[in-house]
């Protein structure tokens, strides 16, 4: 076992194959840039349930009002920046996981990172 053991289905599942006598403790999921690890032993529940959360990135002023910028997170080193939700727009929401991210946000061509 190790990286890249399993992609998830349309359902959203991974089903993989345990040999007999094995008992996986650590179960890691990466998704848009995130990454969770869940610790438990197989044989006391042998479902690793990741589980999304929703995240908005606003762009507000000094007052609180909303401003119009385009957002980014950043994914891996291999991936980069990456558009925030579908299209990067400031108040977006897309589900992510409970992870730590760094976010930059675009406005009038100056960019600030999170």
């Amino acid at each position: 076992m190790g990286q890249g053991v399993a992609e998830t289905d349309d359902n959203g599942e991974v089903r993989i194959f345990i040999p007999e006598g094995k008992n996986v403790t650590a179960v890691a999921i990466n998704y848009k840039g995130g990454r969770v690890q869940l610790n438990q032993y197989m044989t006391d529940d042998p479902i690793y349930n990741f589980t999304t959360v929703p995240v908005t990135v606003k762009l507000q002023n000094s007052t609180g009002e909303d401003l119009s910028g385009t957002a980014k997170h950043y994914g891996t080193a291999t991936d980069g920046w990456l558009t925030f939700a579908e299209n990067g727009e400031s108040g977006s929401t897309m589900e992510m996981l409970p992870s730590k991210y760094t976010f930059q946000m675009n406005y009038k061509g100056a960019l600030q990172n999170n």
